[in-house]
């Protein structure tokens, strides 16, 4: 979590990876609770805070009713759910409701300095970071007419400390690997 508790985080986490955002919005929930006593405006000592997750359906969004409540309270800015395999709906990934959001995932990121927490497996790791790296990149193209590459911009934020990725298993699939599999 960000030292400065102003400061916007989106959490980006499919499947198992929604389990470690659950203690941040947890620990975000305890601490306004004791913070309320004093502070009726509590919320505006807090950053937004927004949740990306994805599931294969509604059956396996098994914190569906907490991420509604602490949404409902304000401990979360607001709740995105993407649906992989729902009956009589199109695939939905967190990689598209992100570029569904991209104004708003640009501004959190380029204008509010937010924090970007990435938790789940490495291929949907790797996409969401494409994903991000387009967002970036087009988003500024378009409101400076800047040519800043997007791979780069991610490079910095992870190096400032606002890009935070927590992935698990292995990609056969990257070059690197393929390579050292012939050697």
């Amino acid at each position: 979590m960000p030292v400065k508790k102003t400061t916007p985080i989106i959490m980006i986490g499919p499947g198992t990876g929604i389990a470690p955002f659950r203690s941040f919005w947890q620990q975000r929930q305890y601490e306004m609770s004791r913070q309320l006593s004093d502070n009726k405006k509590v919320n505006r000592l807090y950053g937004e805070a927004y949740v990306y997750f994805g599931c294969r359906t509604s059956l396996d969004n098994i914190y569906c009713l907490e991420t509604k409540e602490v949404e409902k309270k304000g401990i979360l800015t607001r709740v995105y759910t993407a649906f992989s395999r729902e009956d009589n709906h199109a695939k939905m990934y967190v990689q598209s409701l992100l570029l569904k959001n991209e104004k708003e995932v640009f501004d959190l990121i380029e204008n509010k300095e937010a924090q970007v927490y990435v938790c789940g497996n490495v291929e949907m790791a790797e996409d969401v970071q494409k994903v991000l790296e387009n967002i970036i990149a087009s988003g500024h193209r378009k409101n400076a007419n800047l040519e800043t590459s997007g791979k780069s911009f991610m490079r910095k934020l992870e190096e400032e400390g606002r890009y935070h990725k927590d992935i698990f298993g292995i990609n056969l699939h990257s070059p690197k690997n393929r390579n050292s599999e012939h050697k």
